[in-house]
């Protein structure tokens, strides 16, 4: 096809695109390979359209034996940019930062770096795994990270399991402290407008873990899920000392000399 190309390869198997980083092929289709990523391969196909595919689902054009058997899911599915997703409300004039994910590549096992001291990812929703050595999360988890890999893919650990966790899954958040700060009640519904936040009604306890987070902002606990709650929305539960009864007192009274 294309001279700029490294060599040409022929899809042994269809595939469809899961996200707009990749390129669906079709059967015995000719493609030149611009670029290499480990199992996965940056190519152009006859109409000019670029985009990822997996290495397993092709063969060199040039009679380089093709894969014994058909590929299976990729593992390390390159991911599109992602910018994690930040709380936000109504009321509060700011909510707590997140980083922006960096742009996503095919991973590369041995690029992963261990992760900094107790970092934490929320699950921004419900991932079902298709591969062995994946995570299955809930929206809400809290997942510890041990490694990091250029493409944004996480290894972290849930539960006591670790696996791989896609980045679009999850958001960066402060670690849940064993610890109760104190708890507060709900003054007003609250509906989050985005992912990572509690949903809760007036008159819910809600036990917060930290209340130093900036732009007004909690990171709290319901009903064992925890989120971000907006401050202006609930009350801290003080716990007075109990008064002495009415009975203590006419007695102490009376006793008086």
């Amino acid at each position: 096809m294309s001279s700029k190309g490294l060599y040409d390869v022929i899809a042994s198997y269809p595939y469809t695109a899961k996200s707009e980083r990749e390129l669906s092929l079709a059967k015995n289709e000719t493609l030149t390979v611009l670029k290499e990523y480990n199992q996965w391969l940056f190519v152009q196909n006859s109409i000019g359209k670029r985009g990822m595919i997996p290495l397993s689902y092709t063969r060199r054009a040039d009679n380089i034996p093709p894969p014994s058997t058909a590929p299976p899911a990729a593992s390390a599915n390159p991911a599109a940019k992602t910018v994690a997703a930040q709380p936000q409300a109504a009321k509060p004039a700011a909510q707590p930062q997140a980083a922006a994910q960096p742009a996503a590549q095919p991973a590369a096992q041995h690029a992963a770096k261990p992760s900094g001291k107790n970092k934490h990812v929320m699950a921004t929703k419900a991932v079902i795994p298709t591969n062995d050595g994946h995570l299955a999360l809930k929206e809400g988890d809290v997942i510890e990270v041990l490694e990091e890999f250029p493409t944004g893919w996480l290894r972290g650990q849930l539960n006591g399991k670790v696996g791989l966790v896609p980045p679009d899954a999850v958001r960066p958040c402060e670690a849940v402290a064993a610890k109760v700060l104190y708890h507060a009640r709900a003054l007003f519904d609250y509906n989050p407008s985005q992912e990572g936040q509690l949903t809760f009604k007036k008159g819910d306890v809600l036990a917060i873990m930290k209340d130093d987070l900036p732009g007004g902002w909690w990171l709290a606990e319901l009903n064992g899920k925890p989120g971000h709650v907006p401050k202006s929305y609930c009350k801290k539960i003080e716990h007075k000392k109990r008064p002495p009864s009415v009975i203590g007192s006419k007695i102490n009274a009376e006793t008086r000399p």
